[in-house]
């Protein structure tokens, strides 16, 4: 470059009526960016997060130095940066850092649901997202019938805990937790509903795959938790003499990595979930360890088919070598023999087979 000649230096502001400090959601914001430059630029371009901004775009607009967001959201808190090029090269300005202030919102993946026996009390939090930061709390509880505020609750930072307990059959319903900061308060609550307490539903759509000699996994969608934090249960039983071959447990979902299983052996599968209320129903499976690494046209993993539970509601346990036993070992061979990948889907049970 020649002493009259350089690369484009740039700088980036808000522009004069923005108040960066107090941007709130719903507002306009704009920036401008200052180019020096020999020879000059032919167009300026934005950056933010170091992804290139599109021109009318969600609610990008970008007019030669200026870029403007429509109606900002959280989403849009973060780094913007111009660039812009000549003959001599490319020039960046440095970040300059958009705060958006927003009203609380509910924070997401958060429990909704508590199962909880009469008068015995629970614990609810609830959680939020907001800037800034400092909020307060109301919570109110609605049974369809009336809606009533709840006193008993403690605050510390973003998150509120109430206690409540059902008094009578209409203490269940939703609990509604609502935050407040200097932007406004949220304009939907965080909602939470009390169930009374039980046992979980069985576990369902169960299948079986990634066979080998000595392995499987077996994976089942939960059933309704009971309100309460569920556990999952898979036992292991030899067809042949009714014995325990081995038990796993789950505490995060109904998916179960199997190793050390005989070869070329026939198993039920029982299945069950549990929480401090008491188990589901079981669900059964019957099926076997493959002969080979490589193929077996009667394995658990090339089956993925869900056969009837050994025993019915209030019938008797099933018996080694039972005719039950058998028929449903025949199902199996057959629903892969078929090419039926589907199979018959699998009938919880009150009673496990081999207990």
């Amino acid at each position: 470059a020649s002493p009259l000649t350089d690369t484009p230096r740039l700088s980036v502001s808000f522009g004069a009526s923005v108040h960066h400090d107090q941007v709130r959601e719903g507002t306009n914001v704009s920036f401008e960016c200052h180019v020096t430059a020999n020879p000059p630029v032919s167009e300026v371009g934005w950056k933010y997060e170091q992804k290139a901004l599109t021109n009318n775009v969600n609610n990008v607009f970008i007019s030669d130095n200026t870029l403007v967001l429509s109606r900002v959201v959280r989403q849009d808190a973060g780094k913007y940066r111009c660039v812009a090029a000549n003959a001599e090269g490319e020039g960046e300005s440095a970040d300059i850092q958009l705060k958006v202030l927003y009203a609380p919102v509910c924070r997401a993946d958060q429990r909704t649901i508590y199962g909880v026996a009469k008068r015995e009390p629970i614990q609810v939090p609830c959680d939020v997202e907001a800037d800034p930061p400092q909020v307060t709390f109301r919570w109110s509880f609605n049974n369809s019938f009336e809606v009533i505020a709840v006193k008993n609750f403690i605050q510390t930072k973003t998150r509120s805990v109430a206690t409540y307990a059902p008094r009578t059959k209409y203490g269940y319903g939703e609990l509604y937790c609502w935050a407040k900061n200097k932007v406004g308060e949220q304009s939907e609550p965080c909602v939470f509903q009390v169930i009374p307490a039980g046992p979980p539903q069985p576990v369902r759509n169960c299948l079986v795959g990634n066979q080998s000699t000595d392995g499987l996994i077996v994976k089942c969608d939960a059933g309704e938790d009971g309100g309460l934090e569920q556990s999952f249960y898979l036992e292991i039983y030899q067809s042949d003499d009714g014995q325990l071959q081995s038990n796993w447990t789950s505490t995060k979902a109904p998916v179960f990595e199997v190793t050390g299983l005989p070869i070329a052996t026939s198993f039920v599968l029982v299945l069950y979930a549990a929480n401090p209320k008491g188990r589901s129903n079981y669900v059964t499976l019957t099926g076997a360890s493959a002969k080979s690494p490589f193929k077996d046209e009667f394995t658990l993993g090339a089956l993925r088919c869900r056969h009837n539970s050994l025993s019915s509601q209030g019938g008797p346990h099933s018996k080694t070598g039972s005719s039950t036993d058998v028929a449903n070992a025949e199902n199996a061979r057959r629903c892969v023999q078929n090419g039926n990948i589907s199979g018959a889907q699998s009938r919880p049970s009150l009673t496990n087979p081999f207990i």
